[in-house]
């Protein structure tokens, strides 16, 4: 992703409703009542075009436990938080 590591945790909120997160140094664990969601955090080097330099992450998530309707309601939940426009 596109993405600040800051920018990831302000935002991310929005895709976690339901799930109390919990930071640490490798990325985050969203932890519900019937499961966890792992979101592991790896900083990329800056995408550079030109004299323009953007923040990178890799961004991986893993699901403990959280039953198929419940990963497909976050992943849309997560594409809409981390959604930009364009034009």
């Amino acid at each position: 992703m596109t993405i600040s590591r800051a920018e990831f945790l302000r935002l991310l909120p929005c895709a976690a409703v339901g799930y109390r997160l919990e930071e640490n140094a490798s990325g985050i664990r969203l932890v519900a009542e019937d499961g966890a969601i792992v979101i592991r955090l790896a900083t990329l080097d800056d995408l550079r075009i030109g004299s323009l330099s953007l923040p990178r992450m890799r961004i991986a998530i893993h699901f403990e436990n959280i039953a198929a309707p419940s990963r497909t309601a976050f992943l849309q939940r997560f594409d809409r938080s981390f959604q930009r426009g364009g034009g």
